[in-house]
């Protein structure tokens, strides 16, 4: 039961009246039911409508009760009150509330129950006392004990939820960070290979490539400010980076790609594919010819889906350090940072060449497959 001073006013309040009403109610039923079930059994009178009356008077005074039992603990609480103090506060307050309401009931029904004509007050409260007494203090410690309960809980959800909104800020805060180390040294690499072209004298490709290489930066800072992108936004910007570096490369560079349909709409960490690429194309050239062949393969396997970039250079093998470089290291690490256990990128060789798998959890953009289906 919550506590009427925590909830707003207008429908918050009018709620909790309606289910302290409700439940008075209830046990008021009940409890009138049974007496005069058993009352009718023995063949004496037993006259619902007084018996309904009194219950919920009973059980009203113990729904107010409640309410006084909230605020006086929030009010021993604030006030600093040791926890041994504050049940001696209740203690007392719980004998004075039997004595109190018992005094109430008496007077009730010497006024409206026939039954109790002539009775003395004090004989009757007397009487009253030793058969409530107990199960009103009972009820009274029961009613703070659920108090407590719902305090303490509250309080370890509401550590829980700090606890995970720091960790999920750190979280991001280093995803953000391996994320930016990706772009300075995309544009490193990029811009080296401007440089070799100048040196080879070859103006217009190298002025060609600045500007595809600028409209390549614009893109990645705006896909940078997104954790996950549509794989086939992978594959956009993958084909522009890899027309810089055909400058480069021009006849020696060939590229395969078989992607499956539906894995074009996964979402992936963005500027997975790219370091990857890079990786290959720095590492994968075969070790006679100089060429460079590099293959990429996506496609759904159940729930997971599965990414490889294949070469054929001479392996991981036999280049050391290809497999714990920047882009590889990032990789692995944005991965874990975002699926845990549920992700993972592997280095193998092949014969002849590398392949580097990716797998991670299937997952689509519904809002944007939404938009599509539609159109």
């Amino acid at each position: 039961m919550s506590d009427p001073r925590e909830t707003a006013t207008g429908w918050g309040f009018w709620r909790w009246s309606l289910t302290a009403a409700a439940v008075v109610l209830l046990l008021a039923g009940v409890n009138a039911g049974q007496l005069t079930l058993a009352l009718r059994i023995k063949g004496q009178p037993a006259p619902l409508g007084l018996f309904l009356l009194v219950e919920c008077v009973e059980w009203g005074l113990w729904a107010l009760a409640v309410v006084g039992i909230l605020r006086l603990e929030r009010h021993l609480r604030r006030g600093g009150s040791a926890l041994r103090g504050r049940l001696g506060v209740h203690a007392s307050v719980a004998l004075i509330w039997a004595v109190l309401h018992a005094s109430l009931m008496v007077g009730l029904l010497l006024a409206i129950d026939p039954s109790w004509e002539g009775v003395p007050w004090a004989h009757g409260l007397a009487s009253r006392l030793s058969l409530k007494l107990p199960a009103a203090l009972g009820l009274y410690a029961a009613v703070l004990a659920v108090v407590r309960f719902t305090r303490l809980r509250r309080e370890r959800e509401q550590s829980a939820l700090r606890e995970a909104r720091l960790e999920a800020g750190l979280a991001e805060a280093r995803l953000r960070e391996l994320q930016a180390q990706l772009q300075p040294h995309f544009l490193f690499n990029a811009l080296h290979t401007v440089a070799g072209l100048v040196r080879a004298g070859r103006g217009a490709d190298a002025v060609d490539t600045v500007t595809r290489l600028a409209a390549l930066l614009r893109r990645a800072a705006r896909r940078g400010e997104r954790f996950e992108t549509p794989f086939e936004e992978e594959l956009d910007f993958v084909s522009d980076y890899l027309e810089i570096q055909r400058r480069r490369f021009g006849a020696g560079l060939a590229v395969a790609v078989e992607v499956a349909p539906d894995a074009r709409r996964a979402l992936v960490p963005s500027m997975l594919l790219q370091p990857l690429v890079e990786n290959a194309l720095r590492h994968g050239a075969d070790p006679e010819s100089g060429r460079v062949e590099l293959s990429v393969v996506a496609r759904r396997e159940g729930g997971r889906l599965r990414l490889e970039v294949r070469d054929r250079g001479p392996g991981f093998g036999a280049t050391p350090g290809a497999a714990s470089g920047l882009g590889l290291s990032n990789t692995r690490a944005r991965l874990e940072g975002m699926y845990g256990g549920e992700a993972a990128l592997e280095t193998r060789d092949t014969a002849p060449g590398a392949c580097v798998v990716v797998t991670l959890p299937f997952r689509i953009d519904e809002i944007r497959a939404g938009g599509a289906d539609a159109a």
